[in-house]
């Protein structure tokens, strides 16, 4: 029963992060009928686990990395449903000056930190009334995700894009949550 529940607030959230970002993926034309490249998201499910999806979504390559190296990847390949909130390439490059993936080596405290921060398995949902909700990474960290006026952020981090996946879904951000 517990996972009943923990499946049908993953699917709430899910619904309240489609729903948050649709009308600005509409705005900015990303919604328009054209062949989407496997990878590119646009909020296009891949058909695949969150760890094929992230392997296959363009921008988020060092953060896929960090994945592996933080040993999170098998979690991702599990049941789920998780939601994951990846910071795309240019955000970690220049947030934390990480130019590739060679450069995560011997930081692995650093990026054990990211990675989990940026991994949630159980979800608050919030009422109707309300236009934000908390969620707890594994780690520990408390993450907001919140409508804003250009879409949604988490904890004031830009989404930049989101990728249902078959146990749960990929949103890449403009930062690091």
């Amino acid at each position: 029963m517990v996972g009943y529940k923990k499946l049908m607030a993953m699917l709430a959230l899910m619904v309240l992060v489609v729903a948050f970002a649709a009308p600005v993926m509409a705005q900015t034309g990303a919604m328009q009928s054209q062949p989407m490249q496997q990878g590119q998201g646009q909020g296009q499910a891949t058909g695949q686990d969150l760890l094929g999806t992230i392997d296959s979504t363009q921008d988020i390559s060092i953060f896929a990395a960090a994945l592996k190296a933080a040993g999170d990847d098998k979690m991702l390949a599990g049941q789920g449903p998780y939601m994951v909130f990846a910071p795309s390439d240019k955000a970690l490059q220049r947030d934390l000056g990480i130019e590739s993936a060679q450069d995560l080596q011997g930081n692995d405290q650093a990026v054990k930190d990211v990675v989990d921060g940026s991994i949630v398995t159980a979800v608050k949902v919030p009422g109707q009334e309300q236009s934000s909700v908390t969620l707890t990474a594994i780690n520990g960290k408390k993450l907001v995700a919140s409508k804003a006026a250009g879409g949604i952020t988490v904890n004031d981090i830009k989404s930049v894009d989101t990728i249902p996946a078959t146990n749960g879904i990929l949103v890449v951000t403009d930062g690091i949550v």
